[in-house]
């Protein structure tokens, strides 16, 4: 053997025994996975999104390059880390796992509701969202639901997914926002959204943070640079499948362009079932260079024509030494 090849095969057996000593190390060690055969190497790319009736074993072998899920399952339970794993979680899988977690609204089915909110209700929360029952808008600036927030958040990363997904980012748009006599909500919301991720980041660097909608905060540079990626419903179709108005597609993909031009990735939602809107739908997405998801308005189970696939990569045969 050559003594450059000798040398090599040295070192590779000196880091294989570091990495049996120091099993934190092979831990890190396995983030190369993640990070060769991540989606981000290959954007735009889609993000399924599905709170419902989802089986990890029924999905572990679905090639979606990400997925959202709620922290909890149908029955209000955690879902374990091995379950986790199987959805996408962890350095050993290249599929991105996002939790979901709503910052602009409090929600009654949460472990964080108390009943007696419906007495006595804490300063913070507002009035009940009339399309959504058991949601309601929340005073997002508050410290105490900041700190709830914070929480929650904590739990997603300690649980194992690869990032978050913060939903109800444009309450700062309601009306109701606008009585509480705020000087700049949607700059509030900006530095709250900033606050998060650092939080996270600080945690773990890797972790990745997702917004939906709120595309007019994209022109802040702050916000932009707090944020991997974000999810845009209904850019091309109504909730009940009607075209959206051209005037309205155009403003929204204006911003949207603003975070695709700084290298995040854009996921469209679409709420479509009729064949030739979805096939609209890849169309128009694959044309503004964005990733796209169809799906039903309840976000029940994933559907597997609604999106591109990853390719699955085959694992790397182990390596043997070469004969002296």
């Amino acid at each position: 053997m050559p003594p450059w090849c000798r040398i090599a095969v040295h070192r590779l057996l000196a880091v294989s025994l570091f990495l049996m000593v120091h099993p934190a190390a092979a831990e890190n060690a396995g983030l190369d996975r993640k990070q060769a055969h991540s989606p981000d190497a290959r954007m735009p790319y889609s993000v399924v999104y599905a709170l419902q009736n989802i089986v990890p074993s029924n999905v572990s072998n679905l090639n979606y390059p990400a997925l959202v899920i709620d922290r909890y399952n149908d029955a209000g339970q955690e879902w374990d880390r091995t379950e986790i794993a199987q959805m996408g979680g962890g350095s050993g899988d290249p599929r991105l796992l996002l939790g979901y977690l709503s910052i602009g609204e409090a929600e009654d089915y949460r472990p964080y509701w108390q009943s007696s909110w419906a007495r006595i209700p804490p300063s913070w929360l507002g009035p009940e969202n009339p399309q959504w029952r058991g949601n309601y808008a929340v005073k997002f600036w508050d410290p105490p639901w900041q700190e709830q927030v914070k929480i929650d958040l904590d739990g997603i990363i300690d649980r194992g997914f690869d990032g978050a997904m913060f939903d109800v980012v444009d309450v700062y748009e309601r009306a109701w926002i606008r009585q509480q006599v705020r000087t700049n909500p949607a700059l509030e919301m900006t530095k709250f959204v900033r606050t998060l991720s650092e939080h996270a980041k600080s945690k773990r660097s890797d972790f990745k943070i997702y917004v939906n909608n709120a595309e007019s905060l994209l022109k802040n540079a702050m916000y932009l640079n707090s944020i991997d990626g974000l999810l845009k419903e209904n850019l091309y179709y109504s909730d009940f499948g009607q075209k959206q108005p051209e005037a309205d597609t155009n403003w929204s993909r204006q911003h949207l362009n603003m975070a695709k031009a700084a290298g995040k990735n854009v996921s469209v939602i679409e709420y479509v079932s009729d064949p030739a809107k979805i096939a609209d739908v890849r169309k128009r997405a694959g044309a503004d260079g964005y990733g796209f998801y169809t799906t039903n308005i309840d976000l029940k189970g994933i559907n597997v024509d609604g999106f591109v696939p990853i390719q699955p990569t085959a694992p790397v045969p182990p390596s043997s030494s070469p004969a002296e």
